[in-house]
């Protein structure tokens, strides 16, 4: 039995190898960084006021507790990146990747969602999204309504692209039935729009 369990041990750890990821904790950015690899790392209290990170790649790190006070992110890459109970106050990200990258509990300039938008409309929804959540979580509220109006849009148009465009992206994910599906979604979101207006509409504080 025991040599049974060490087997299907072994067996199992076949299957998985570890990430490498890098634990870096309570460390303060010395000066301005320029192409540097700092992919899949977890930060836990990273410090760094005024500096500059230009064609950097932050890729699948995780920033905890993190302060970045007024820095400038030029060309950066943030892709699967998560923030979590940090601080972004004053920093600015110009020309930046967050595909995937998620936010919670961070106070983050609302200016990102001008700047920092993925192309495809499916990952500005996540995007717009997560910040969403994370703006109610520190309660601003002017950076939330923002938010959702960037996600509703970007819905509206990945639902519409879903059911008619012919680009390869969409016609592989949406064959056939889920085209169908994504069309129905597509015109329910319209017809709601229509009647009650998503976002601020004046028409929606009439009807309220």
């Amino acid at each position: 039995m025991l040599y049974r369990m060490k087997d299907e041990f072994h067996a199992m750890n076949d299957h998985f190898r570890p990430t490498g990821r890098e634990i870096i904790p309570d460390q303060a950015i010395a000066h301005d960084l320029k192409g540097v690899n700092l992919k899949n790392k977890q930060f836990e209290r990273l410090v760094a006021k005024k500096k500059r990170f230009t064609d950097c790649d932050f890729s699948y790190s995780q920033f905890d507790s993190a302060y970045l006070h007024k820095c400038i992110f030029d060309s950066c890459k943030f892709v699967g990146c998560r923030f979590t109970n940090s601080n972004l106050r004053g920093s600015k990200f110009e020309g930046c990747v967050f595909d995937y990258a998620e936010f919670s509990q961070t106070q983050v300039e609302p200016e990102i969602l001008d700047t920092g938008c993925p192309g495809q409309e499916n990952l500005q929804q996540k995007f717009a999204r997560t910040l969403r959540v994370n703006f109610h979580q520190i309660g601003n509220s002017v950076a939330a309504n923002k938010a959702i109006k960037i996600e509703l849009e970007a819905g509206r148009v990945h639902l519409y692209k879903a059911w008619r465009s012919r680009e390869a992206y969409y016609r592989k994910h949406y064959p056939g039935v889920t085209r169908i599906k994504a069309f129905l979604e597509w015109l329910d979101f319209v017809l709601l729009d229509a009647f009650w207006g998503n976002g601020e509409s004046f028409i929606k504080l009439l009807r309220t």
